[in-house]
């Protein structure tokens, strides 16, 4: 089976959206932010997403240069 760029463009997007809920629900269980509405997102998990996200679209642009 061949590796496609494709493959890791997903790859990272599904990682990236794991990594961030386990990040909120980690903050959710140790801190307590699921009482705090001000902190309901914590920006931990959202950068993370937007790091993994960011990733998966620099891989799709890079590829369709080529």
């Amino acid at each position: 089976m061949k590796f496609r760029t494709a493959d890791l463009e997903l790859a990272l997007f599904i990682i990236s959206i794991g990594l961030a809920v386990f990040v909120f629900a980690h903050h959710v269980w140790v801190h307590g932010y699921l009482y705090d509405p001000h902190n309901l997102f914590s920006h931990e998990a959202i950068a993370t997403f937007l790091i993994g996200a960011g990733l998966a679209f620099l891989f799709a642009w890079l590829r369709r240069r080529r």
